[in-house]
């Protein structure tokens, strides 16, 4: 969206199905704990920060990386 000169933000609990068509991400909970783009945010560092716990971090083919959190959230 960002090459149109538009931005959407929107609020989500599972960030996996949109990773592909994002090009920034804020972490959240309770005040932000990390802001840029998906690959660096999505740290095993700042998980912990933002779920108190370590959760499976996966990077798919296309190089995109996943928290693989669900419902879990520690």
């Amino acid at each position: 969206m960002s090459s149109k000169g538009k931005t959407v933000v929107a609020v989500v609990h599972n960030i996996n199905p949109l990773l592909h068509n994002i090009d920034r991400v804020v972490l959240l909970n309770r005040r932000i704990i990390a802001a840029g783009k998906p690959n660096e945010v999505f740290s095993e560092e700042n998980i912990i920060k933002a779920y108190g716990t370590s959760i499976p971090i996966v990077i798919c083919e296309e190089g995109f990386t996943h928290p693989l959190y669900g419902d879990y959230h520690g």
